[in-house]
């Protein structure tokens, strides 16, 4: 018998081994993955400092003599480069000779990966790791520089682009040629002193869009200083979470930036901000700067459970699994120089502003916009017994004719001033249950009939109105999907996403299925194709306007990957079929 067993699960394991490497129809898929490094070569062609690339606005120089890349801003003749300018002049100590700066000023890039025998996370510098120990290669570009930083000791190689563009430099990798060996790379730091500056300097002070916004100062501290990151467009909701979370106001704007007295510098995470997290390091004694920068995560990973009597150098009950995938899309980071009356916060909002108008098609809004945003919760699902056995019901808040009395008596001193969003009106409220909320109105909530009459109303009196659909979390199948419609991590399992209570401010024991990425497109549609039964003028998606998360199934959704054209997409093709919509803070 176990002789059969075991032939049976081996089958089992080629299937499923021939499952994960073909696709629809049998077609192959190739898995994007880093260089082998020992198949890697390096070599230079730049071998003395200089001008590599000018245009009329900016100059790229070379340092061969420190391996740095500076950018010269002519109309102004102030240098951004890979530490700040100040640090590049060597202070000197008490017996006359040069100070060192700190190897992480000097470092351009931080790459982190994994232990393999404790399974921690360990940190390596360019500065250290390639700089001193001659692993750095320079070569020219068409529009630029590239520079390989080889960190030999640990097998690693990490090609870093310098680019000039017409107003504004950027800094660009491709994950897909990092190169590596036995160690897993899982997330490289950019430029992490480019907007660095003196503890203590006057007259100057970060940008970190934290929530609605913050101007951090380069206060002075200790030793270590502050340090910290949060993630642009909040926390990857396929992320497993163990513990107690203290959830907080999520980034929305891929941005950063820096004042410098007369000058500044605004930066715009224009590819790979998905993956991307915004750090910061306040205060450092041992450093002697301050700085924000950008990290971006370029291989996701699940948790597993350390099995037991397995022996390791960590204390952790669980530790990561890397994925051998990485994300699909380039790291690009662009820099925009502002100086004089522009180097301040409402300088680098115009910056973006003309930004977002030139590459996303942003447009002025000719009409004015409504005052006031009222939000109707249609019901939730109360505990019940049915003869002593636990259940579920319905239990209504807010009534289709309720919400039309209701916004009746607003008009008395608002008149059609108002928009309002009818949120948790489906099959189970605004508690989660089938997707979309099955798309269709609660019976106890007036149904499909109640709704169209409370639109057509509201339409009468000119006041915007918005039915809220959940695109993302679902706990039952139904209306076409089902738990095979769910996200998965890098080894196949079915993610499993736990929320957030914004009344008791904790974590729900709930534990829900992520609509598979591929799936959100099906999802809108049958929206769209419900919406005009419905009567609606306008679709809400509160949830999917302002979430990321992954998808292991394809690999372009990898450390939620391309979830801001995605998203895009969809509410385009909703305003393309004449619908409103409106998004609840939105990411970008």
């Amino acid at each position: 018998m176990k002789k059969y067993l075991i032939s049976f699960l081996s089958v089992l394991m080629v299937i499923s081994l021939a499952v994960t490497m073909t696709g629809c129809g049998g077609e192959k898929i190739t898995l994007k993955t880093f260089q082998l490094y020992a198949d890697q070569s390096f070599g230079s062609n730049i071998t003395e400092s200089g001008v590599v690339i000018e245009n009329d606005n900016w100059a790229l120089m070379w340092d061969e003599t420190y391996k740095r890349v500076s950018f010269v801003e002519k109309s102004t003749g102030y240098v951004w480069g890979q530490i700040p300018y100040e640090a590049s002049v060597p202070e000197l100590q008490e017996n006359g000779m040069p100070k060192k700066n700190h190897p992480q000023l000097e470092s351009v890039i931080q790459i982190k990966y994994q232990d393999p025998k404790s399974f921690d996370d360990v940190t390596a510098y360019s500065y250290s790791a390639a700089v001193q120990n001659d692993g750095v290669y320079a070569q020219k570009t068409k529009n630029g520089l590239k520079v390989t930083y080889e960190f030999a000791e640990i097998e690693i190689s990490v090609p870093v682009w310098y680019v000039l563009s017409e107003n504004s430099f950027k800094i660009a990798i491709k994950p897909s040629e990092i190169s590596e060996g036995e160690l897993k790379v899982h997330s490289v730091a950019v430029a992490p002193f480019l907007c660095g500056m003196k503890n203590d300097a006057t007259d100057s002070w970060f940008l970190f869009p934290d929530g609605s916004g913050a101007v951090i100062k380069p206060f002075m501290s200790d030793g270590v200083g502050s340090l910290g990151q949060k993630y642009v467009y909040g926390k990857d909701l396929s992320y497993q979470t163990y513990g107690k979370e203290n959830p907080s106001e999520q980034i929305n704007l891929p941005v950063f930036g820096a004042k410098k007295g007369e000058n500044a510098i605004f930066a715009v995470i224009t590819s790979g901000a998905e993956a991307a997290s915004l750090n910061w390091n306040i205060g450092s004694e041992n450093i002697g700067y301050s700085t924000v920068y950008p990290e971006f995560r370029i291989r996701g990973f699940s948790f597993i459970e350390r099995p037991e009597n397995f022996v390791t150098t960590t204390t952790l009950g669980s530790f990561k699994v890397f994925s051998d995938g990485i994300i699909d899309s380039s790291i690009i980071i662009e820099y925009f120089a502002l100086s004089g009356e522009n180097a301040d916060v409402d300088g680098m909002a115009e910056c973006y502003r003309n930004y977002l108008t030139n590459t996303a098609e942003l447009k002025q809004n000719s009409k004015d916009e409504k005052t006031v945003t009222f939000k109707y919760i249609g019901a939730t699902i109360q505990p019940s017994f049915f003869v002593g056995i636990p259940t579920e019901k319905l239990f209504p808040l807010t009534t289709t004719k309720q919400a039309l009395t209701m916004t009746n008596a607003f008009t008395e001193s608002l008149g059609e001033d108002m928009n309002i969003q009818l949120m948790g009106f489906g099959k189970t409220g605004i508690d989660v249950g089938e997707v979309a909320g099955g798309f269709t109105v609660a019976g106890k909530l007036g149904g499909n009939k109640g709704m169209k009459e409370l639109i057509k109303a509201l339409d009468s009196k000119k006041i915007n109105s918005f039915m809220d659909f959940d695109l993302i979390s679902f706990k039952k199948s139904g209306s076409g999907f089902s738990k095979a419609n769910a996200a998965t991590y890098h080894g196949g399992q079915v993610v499993k996403y736990t929320s957030f209570d914004t009344v008791s401010r904790g974590t729900n024991q709930d534990r829900f299925y992520i609509l598979s990425r591929n799936s959100l497109f099906t999802a809108s549609n049958k929206v769209i194709e419900k919406a005009n039964k419905l009567g609606l003028s306008g679709i809400s998606y509160s949830s999917l306007s302002n979430k990321v998360y992954s998808d292991y199934g394809v690999q372009k959704y990898y450390i939620s990957g391309n979830m801001g054209a995605d998203v895009s997409k969809i509410y385009n093709t909703v305003r393309e079929k004449g619908y409103k919509t409106l998004s609840n803070s939105a990411n970008v």
